[in-house]
């Protein structure tokens, strides 16, 4: 997947970001499906603010990856705020490539 780079950091992030913003409309193993579809396409980056269901979409989020160990390693980058209040998480490790989930999953 291409990259882009962040301004303020410098930080390269995959171009595609994926939005969570509805997430937590879905159920814990459905929200799962969900990230882990993202990550198999090598999408790995993930936008799910607090404000995005005034905190049940990050809820959500933390429930599903939580489930399961591989997929919550095969996630580099959140962005966790917005309006002038976001910050980016970012992992060590790189984004898995499109079709390589960990085994396990």
């Amino acid at each position: 997947m291409s990259t882009i780079t962040v301004r303020q950091s410098g930080l390269q992030v995959p171009a595609i970001v994926v939005g969570c913003m509805r997430i937590n409309k879905r159920d814990t193993v459905e929200a799962e499906g969900f990230i882990k579809f993202a990550l198999e396409r090598g999408a790995c980056f993930f936008d799910h603010p607090d404000i995005y269901g005034a905190g049940d979409c990050e809820t959500r989020f933390a429930q599903a990856i939580g489930t399961n160990p591989k997929i919550r390693e095969a996630i580099q980058f959140q962005c966790l705020g917005k309006n002038g209040t976001s910050y980016i998480k970012r992992r060590e490790t790189a984004c898995p490539k499109p079709g390589r989930i960990p085994e396990g999953t």
